[in-house]
């Protein structure tokens, strides 16, 4: 059973992501797809996890890690000051990274002993951004150029 302390934490963690999303979407008239744009795939990676059962302490490594690369996304995105909008279509293609990293995690934790909360969330958090990393390596060597500010 799951103390009420680390069900706060899972609440936390996916009101981070919620909250980078919000923060990110212009606030115009187009904030709604653009809020969801940025939330949905959060949402989908997480309920992806469900049938599977995972210790709760993934759920919660999944979601920080979701908002962390949304937020460094956001930081690289709008550091430009002429964002491109076809730079949204390297978000697009990070959801398969975090999925990767999500079900190396569950496996990870199935195959090893009894874990504390903590460790099975940090571990987690380290599969996703490290699935996000790898496949956004193999998106911008091969379809997108994903230059830093200033890159010619």
């Amino acid at each position: 059973m799951h103390t009420t302390a680390e069900k706060r934490i899972i609440v936390l963690c996916v009101a981070v992501g919620f909250a980078v999303a919000l923060a990110l979407a212009p606030k115009d008239s187009s904030f709604i797809p653009n809020f969801l744009f940025f939330w949905v795939p959060h949402l989908a990676i997480l309920a992806l996890l469900f049938p599977f059962k995972p210790h709760m302490g993934i759920y919660a490594g999944v979601s920080l890690a979701l908002a962390s690369y949304l937020a460094a996304f956001g930081a690289w995105l709008f550091a430009h000051r002429q964002p491109e909008s076809m730079a949204r279509l390297g978000y697009l293609f990070s959801p398969p990274g975090g999925v990767l990293g999500a079900f190396a995690a569950i496996y990870w934790q199935r195959r090893g002993a009894a874990a504390p909360y903590l460790l099975i969330g940090a571990a987690a958090f380290a599969f996703v951004l490290g699935g996000i990393a790898a496949n956004q390596a193999l998106v911008c060597s091969t379809l997108m150029h994903c230059g830093l500010p200033g890159d010619a």
